[in-house]
């Protein structure tokens, strides 16, 4: 049963630190500007937050649906490429005519369909954009092929425990839950291996640290699996780069240094820890630059008005 929060609950995320360290205003409409959005009797503004966050790109949202169709490969053995393709681009289809015939309704029930960033504040995709995205699918699908992960799957010599797991998988740190929803893990022979799918350029801190945190949610949620026979891939599906890691107890104590850290320069900005109740919106410093243009939020951040007027205007209904 739905219970009323004032506040979200204390967690932690990749992307919640991504976004904390690339821009607090995100970060703060991000992790709690929305809360509440979607009640029917939520201020206006919040509402519009609520609003702003569900919108993707054609980028995100087409590794989504690779990631999708990567998924059902594994639970349904449904492997024919040019299946996956036709459905990531009619999904792709459908949420463009959503963008542009059903904005009314999303801005009702924005969990009910996908609005486009590129539609939302821009003037679409264009065919030049829409064929690249396409060709970006082809690519990670013929490399998804050729991965040794999916012969070693077609050849059965893999067990897979987990395949991008409903709900929100997590595990516990300093009253947090750190969420790591892995795409796969699977055992072969005596190592368990953790599977990251990327559809996008590596960034080798980031994916690292991402992964280290992974190895810590399968400890703690397998007792039986030691920290030496945990294996970490990073799979690069439009380079076809593969980067396979190793962990160490040092990697563990890194990593939790981490949490903790980033934790705690997060909790500089609530205003009450325990409820996890944020400071003023304004307290949460906008980084403006070039990349504000692609963010959902710059429609109402009132700092990246003088550098987005055009999309500034559009938000407001102007």
């Amino acid at each position: 049963m739905y219970q009323h929060r004032d506040y979200p609950e204390k967690s932690w995320s990749a992307s919640k630190l991504e976004s904390f360290y690339s821009c607090k205003r995100q970060y703060y409409f991000n992790a709690y500007g929305h809360w509440n959005g979607w009640e029917f009797d939520a201020d206006e503004r919040t509402k519009q937050i609520y609003r702003l966050k569900k919108i993707q790109n054609c980028y995100t949202l087409s590794g989504q649906l690779l990631h999708e169709q990567i998924k059902n490969v594994f639970n349904y053995r449904v492997d024919n490429p040019q299946t996956m393709l036709t459905a990531i681009r009619t999904s792709l289809n459908d949420s463009v005519k959503n963008s542009i015939h059903k904005k009314s309704y999303w801005q009702q029930k924005p969990n009910r369909l996908t609005m486009l960033h590129e539609y939302y504040y821009g003037k679409g995709i264009n065919k030049q954009l829409g064929n690249q995205i396409i060709d970006r699918m082809k690519t990670c699908l013929t490399n998804f092929f050729k991965s040794d992960i999916y012969h070693d799957f077609k050849a059965g010599t893999i067990k897979i425990i987990e395949n991008e797991e409903q709900g929100f998988p997590h595990f516990t740190f300093n009253d947090y839950k750190i969420y790591c929803i892995l795409d796969m893990l699977y055992k072969k022979g005596d190592n368990y291996y953790i599977v990251d799918w990327k559809t996008g350029k590596p960034a080798a801190e980031e994916n690292r640290r991402q992964m280290v945190v992974y190895a810590l949610y399968v400890l703690s949620q397998y007792q039986n699996i030691s920290l030496a026979n945990i294996k970490g891939i990073n799979k690069y599906l439009l380079s076809g780069e593969t980067i396979e890691y190793n962990f160490t107890s040092e990697d563990v104590v890194d990593c939790r240094d981490m949490l903790e850290n980033s934790i705690t320069k997060m909790e500089n900005y609530l205003e009450n820890k325990e409820q996890n109740q944020p400071k003023n919106e304004l307290v949460f410093e906008a980084n403006v630059g070039r990349h504000c243009k692609m963010c959902n939020f710059v429609g109402i951040c009132q700092e990246a008005q003088a550098t987005n007027q055009v999309a500034v205007t559009k938000e407001l209904g102007q």
